[in-house]
């Protein structure tokens, strides 16, 4: 076994004999479980976790709607993070997972939106990463417009791309493929 599989076997081990209380055992085994690409061992240790008293529910469905986004299992994904966000609508983090998921289900205007509104509001150490963000998905909008045969408004989101990160090498690639 490696050392993550040992890891994940301790952690079991602790989380099935100690205390229904000991929360940091059950976090570190989901985070190894998500690390190693268990993704269905994750969603089943949540819905375990879930069912003690002192669950933090929004933490849990946290991870869940993560798994859901890196499964491809985007609707659910955003589903469940509009629960969530309901119940903490000032959690930037999740607001960056809902433009994540309307991205990849091509509500591009959605995730514009989102990312324009983090931009506006949060923290200024966060801009930059919400700025690259947004580029990225001005870049896939672009590229799934180039995909629908509208070229010059995929070039128009290029464009916008580039204005949030001039460094983005998707955009240069896109912008590539399109000029073949």
């Amino acid at each position: 076994l490696d050392k993550n599989e040992e890891a994940i076997g301790v952690l079991r081990r602790i989380s099935s004999t100690s205390a229904i209380e000991d929360f940091e055992s059950l976090e570190e085994l989901l985070i190894l479980l998500y690390n190693n690409k268990k993704y269905d061992e994750v969603i089943t240790e949540t819905k375990k976790i879930l069912q003690f008293p002192d669950a933090d529910i929004k933490s849990i469905q946290n991870i869940i709607a993560k798994v859901y986004l890196t499964t491809g299992r985007y609707e659910e994904s955003l589903e469940l993070l509009n629960k969530v966000l309901e119940q903490c609508p000032d959690n930037w983090y999740l607001k960056q997972a809902l433009a994540q998921a309307n991205m990849c289900l091509n509500n591009f205007e959605e995730a514009i939106i989102i990312y324009e509104r983090l931009i506006e509001k949060e923290d200024v150490s966060k801009i930059q990463m919400f700025r690259n963000n947004l580029s990225t998905v001005y870049c896939n909008f672009g590229a799934y417009l180039y995909n629908q045969h509208r070229i010059a408004d995929s070039f128009e989101k290029f464009k916008l791309a580039l204005t949030y990160d001039t460094k983005n090498p998707d955009v240069f690639y896109h912008l590539a493929i399109c000029n073949l």
